[in-house]
């Protein structure tokens, strides 16, 4: 334990030192970054290649991840996911509104009935994300604040969030997925938002995270900053 603060500390010593030669010169030095595999190209792949140009000796180790990464042991100075905070260890900037959202193709509705209620969905074909832990289920609060959850069923369920949404596009069944899947297709009307008058709790937003008691260099803000701003341009936040 004591050679493991030792480390740490002297860890935290040399990105200070790193901190002065980037206020003397430009940014430099390693950035260990992870991102969620889900937004990477659309969102934040043309971002980071930007920050990339802009700022050459930056050393960025991206990868695309979906898992639960342990920030600190995994040595990453970012992680951005998408969900809600749950580890009160860890330092987090929110960066933006991320809801899930259930819908379904006009096609899909006009022969199998558009659910007016929550209960109503036990009688649809709802497609399942694989890669939530815990049962299928959708768990709500309606426009009063009142909560509540409906078990969902279903015979098509996949760990991909652009397969399930490909499915909803082909008729298939209903789907619950977030917004960054959807947008454009309920833009282009190709999919219809349900039950438009209950969101879907806990609330999910998109999170920018760092380990604790590390020092947070000029260049790890700048990425963040840079980050931040792209995501104010996302399609259901304009």
């Amino acid at each position: 334990m004591y050679f493991e603060r030792a480390e740490l500390a002297l860890e935290d010593l040399k990105e200070a030192e790193d901190e002065i030669n980037e206020l003397k010169s430009r940014p430099r030095g390693p950035l260990k970054v992870s991102l969620p595999q889900s937004l990477r190209i659309k969102y934040f792949g043309d971002a980071i290649a930007r920050f990339a140009a802009q700022y050459p000796e930056v050393e960025l180790d991206v990868s695309l991840d979906d898992r639960l990464v342990d920030v600190a042991a995994e040595r990453f100075d970012l992680v951005v996911r998408i969900g809600y905070l749950a580890d009160t260890s860890l330092i987090a900037r929110r960066m933006a509104d991320c809801p899930l959202v259930l819908c379904a193709s006009p096609e899909y509705l006009r022969v199998h009935g558009t659910p007016q209620t929550p209960a109503d969905l036990t009688k649809h074909n709802a497609l399942a994300f694989t890669g939530n832990r815990g049962p299928h289920e959708w768990r709500y609060t309606n426009n009063a604040g009142e909560t509540g959850q409906v078990a969902l069923q279903g015979s098509f369920k996949s760990d991909s969030g652009d397969i399930l949404c490909r499915a909803a596009l082909r008729h298939v069944g209903i789907v619950l997925l977030p917004i960054f899947y959807v947008a454009e297709h309920l833009e282009s009307h190709r999919l219809q938002h349900m039950l438009p008058d209950f969101t879907t709790s806990p609330k999910r937003e998109i999170y920018a995270v760092f380990p604790p008691n590390r020092f947070q260099s000029t260049r790890l803000r700048l990425l963040v900053d840079h980050l931040v701003a792209t995501t104010k341009q996302l399609p259901w936040l304009t």
